[in-house]
């Protein structure tokens, strides 16, 4: 029999008792009826962050926003500051452009470079091994297929150009040769010819150590051979060299 039956019947016995009781203790212990309610008037506060007027009771007077969403942007400035424009003088070299993490990207670059370099000291031989054998592996499969073969080249092309427009302070920035070869096409800017596959290059219009720009605007696809006889020569003197 369970307990619930157990209890049913034990009621049912004992009806008496059990009601004499409750009149027993409903005398003893009289219930007094609750006093009415005071009306609390609300305080009205604006919202710091919108502005927008709002009430609230008076014990409640901690509360400074409107809403969920203002309370969520006044707990990111009072952990992370107040909001800042995109584009700041960066905190590590003062240039000006559009940042993150308050560094520009050159400085981001750096500081990850250097972090790496740090925890690369501690690596173990064992460590060493299995990254050099995760490094081998992916160089296989980029060099058996064509397409990520491609896109290694551009990237490692990108690089190169990069830190020689950076060792001799030049204007740098990020370069899509994708939108590049889009605008473009497959014809080379130098000898006006189709450029077949394997002899794809990027030809700097004014060479890097003549002054030149590492910048969407300086940059042209041209032949691999017709910018290794262009060499730094800017385009009216490699088209005098041919003529002559």
């Amino acid at each position: 029999m369970s307990r619930a039956e157990n209890d049913r019947r034990y009621r049912e016995r004992n009806r008496e008792k059990i009601s004499a009781r409750r009149k027993e203790l409903r005398r003893v212990h009289k219930i007094t009826p609750p006093e009415p309610r005071i009306p609390v008037e609300k305080i009205k506060k604006n919202c710091v962050i919108c502005g927008t007027p709002f009430e609230v009771f008076p014990c409640l007077d901690r509360i400074q926003c409107c809403k969920k969403a203002c309370s969520v942007k006044l707990r990111t400035q009072k952990i992370t500051g107040p909001w800042l424009p995109a584009v700041r003088p960066c905190l590590e070299c003062g240039k000006i452009e559009e940042v993150k993490m308050s560094r520009c990207r050159e400085c981001r670059s750096r500081k990850l470079s250097e972090r790496h370099q740090r925890i690369k000291i501690k690596w173990t031989e064992e460590q060493r091994e299995i990254r050099r054998q995760c490094a081998l592996r992916t160089a296989r499969r980029i060099q058996n297929d064509p397409q990520r073969r491609k896109r290694r080249n551009l990237h490692c092309a990108q690089s190169n150009a990069n830190r020689r427009a950076q060792r001799i302070s030049t204007k740098t920035e990020r370069i899509s040769y994708i939108k590049l070869l889009t605008e473009f096409g497959m014809n080379c800017s130098i000898c006006g010819g189709v450029i077949e596959d394997g002899q794809l290059s990027f030809d700097h219009v004014i060479p890097l150590v003549r002054g030149g720009t590492h910048t969407m605007d300086n940059i042209r696809p041209a032949h691999l051979s017709c910018n290794k006889k262009k060499s730094r020569r800017l385009p009216e003197e490699y088209a005098c060299l041919i003529k002559a």
